[in-house]
């Protein structure tokens, strides 16, 4: 067998477990060419990566899902060139709701304190309270 038609072959192996983890839905199509690059650094490590059971180190079935598109990666206000409309900024939107302004079964302690006047202690002396 020459050379050429042993790279073939190792091209074929390779290409197989890539489309049997993509079909498995272990890696995404997108990560296809990466998984090939990592294939060819590391053969046995990759291949035990994608065809092994979960529970002897292999990746589990049908959980790659594709990535979020690029535009919708990040929020608008971190990538304005995009052009995308930015959301409302939670500071901009005022201050927290506090108190009763929560419903009492989510911080029950909280909404008891809301009640009565507001206390601020600190059980450090180096601070100065109003």
């Amino acid at each position: 067998m020459s050379h050429a038609d042993n790279l073939k072959q190792y091209a074929a192996i390779r290409d197989r477990v890539i489309s049997a983890a993509v079909r498995d839905k272990k890696i995404t199509a997108d990560s296809a060419d990466a998984y090939r690059r990592m294939y060819d650094a590391n053969a046995q490590g990759v291949t035990q990566l994608l065809t092994a059971p979960v529970e002897r180190g292999g990746l589990m079935a049908g959980v790659a899902s594709p990535a979020p598109s690029p535009v919708d990666a990040y929020p608008a206000e971190w990538v304005p060139e995009l052009g995308r409309p930015a959301a409302p900024s939670p500071v901009a939107a005022g201050p927290a709701p506090v108190g009763s302004e929560y419903p009492s079964h989510w911080l029950p302690e909280l909404a008891a304190r809301a009640t009565g006047p507001r206390v601020i202690e600190s059980d450090d002396p180096s601070v100065q309270l109003p």
